[in-house]
């Protein structure tokens, strides 16, 4: 009974030695597998000398970033007829449009305006070209800008000019002898530089207030900063007029731009 009490007690300190050995050359295992930058693999980790293992794994990941660069998952779409990977992945068509031979389309008369088909024909907010804006007294109407019937009555001493006189007409602006565009809209002066006179932009081919069409004026292509020859919106380097203003000078027009 000593005898096998002994060899019992032998074997129970080999095996808490083997135990000993196993768990240490676990936490070797586990050690390695951190050094490496790739130890998310429990290949990489039980390898000791796997440091450069774990750099292999790192270069998978970049190239399951690869995939993802190629916009969230678009591995597999048809980018010939996908509207959300139309040529490309991420390629996304404005709402409306079809994608065909890898080009988005819009639906006949409409065309892409930012996000969306627009019918131009008729859309306010783009009659006649993406952009261009009808004013508030308007409706758009086979691509132009026409006057609303009934619109506001505006005078231009009392509505139009006070406009002016906050926004433009002023030194380094559109005052004076030096006037921008030799176009002085001070009061007593900016009816005659207005109605009737062809602009110093576009050639000459434009006319500054055409009376009873705002679509024909360039004065609202200046104040809206859309359809411009050049130069920038009025005012210059100011904040843009407020849409309630933009609707009285159109309004005025649509009225007869009369000198009242």
């Amino acid at each position: 009974m000593k005898r096998v009490a002994t060899v019992a007690c032998v074997l129970g300190l080999l095996g808490s030695s083997l135990s000993l050995s196993c768990s240490s050359s676990d936490d070797g295992g586990a050690s390695g597998g951190s050094s490496g930058s790739g130890g998310s693999s429990a290949t990489g980790g039980a390898s000791g000398s796997s440091g450069s293992g774990g750099s292999g794994g790192t270069s998978a990941t970049g190239g399951t970033g690869g995939g993802t660069g190629g916009s969230g998952g678009c591995a597999g779409a048809d980018t010939n007829n996908d509207p959300n990977n139309c040529g490309g992945c991420g390629f996304v068509c404005p709402t409306g449009a079809s994608c065909a031979a890898g080009k988005c389309k819009c639906p006949t008369g409409t065309d892409a305006c930012g996000t969306e088909c627009k019918d131009v024909t008729s859309d306010n907010a783009n009659c006649g070209a993406c952009g261009n804006p009808c004013s508030g007294v308007e409706t758009c109407n086979a691509g132009k800008c026409e006057c609303n019937s009934g619109a506001p009555v505006k005078a231009f001493a009392a509505d139009v000019q006070p406009i002016f006189d906050a926004s433009c007409a002023t030194a380094k602006c559109h005052a004076g002898a030096t006037a921008e565009a030799n176009l002085d809209l001070t009061g007593g002066n900016a009816y005659a530089a207005l109605v009737g006179v062809a602009t110093d932009q576009c050639n000459g081919n434009r006319v500054r207030v055409t009376a009873s069409s705002p679509a024909d004026s360039y004065l609202m292509n200046k104040l809206t900063g859309h359809g411009m020859c050049t130069g920038k919106r009025m005012p210059k380097d100011k904040p843009a007029l407020a849409q309630t203003d933009i609707d009285t000078v159109a309004a005025w027009i649509c009225a007869g731009a009369n000198d009242d």
